[in-house]
């Protein structure tokens, strides 16, 4: 397998976000036109951790950058995104979900910061749910479902 970057190209609302017009995930191209995602999106809907997508390679010369086509198959993980201001309340959420084993990584925009979480669809209980919306409920987060 070959580690590659899956580029997703995305829409930027008259507000500006998200802040990016395009997400790139790394991923292991495991046959001509076919990856398997290796971490979880900020942004991007719809594709989750061990996702099988079908990609297209952006040019000859740099053998590393591929386009997001769509999903051949979903894996068993949910991706979910967590905007937060204070980075207390972003290590809460963070600690929270790294006692559970569950893939983490934090990412930092201009005015806030964000953790991308990575959930086995078997370990996403009402617990999680509960757990999110009352801190969203606080207004000190607010947190999306990317991929159920």
């Amino acid at each position: 397998m070959s580690e590659i970057k899956i580029h997703f190209k995305l829409t930027v609302d008259e507000d500006g976000y998200p802040p990016i017009g395009i997400e790139s995930l790394n991923g292991d191209l495991i046959s001509e036109g076919v990856a398997k995602i290796d971490n979880t999106p900020f942004f991007v809907e719809g594709v989750a951790l061990g996702d099988v997508v079908n990609v297209a390679q952006i040019n000859e010369s740099n053998r590393k950058n591929y386009q997001f086509i769509d999903v051949e198959e979903n894996s068993d993980n949910i991706a979910l995104s967590v905007l937060f201001f204070e980075k207390e309340v972003g290590d809460i959420v963070h600690n929270y979900f790294s006692i559970k084993n569950h893939y983490c990584e934090y990412g930092h925009f201009p005015g806030f910061s964000m953790l991308a979480i990575s959930v086995p669809k078997s370990e996403y209980t009402n617990e999680i749910s509960l757990f999110l919306d009352e801190l969203q409920e606080q207004e000190i987060i607010s947190y999306a479902e990317l991929s159920i």
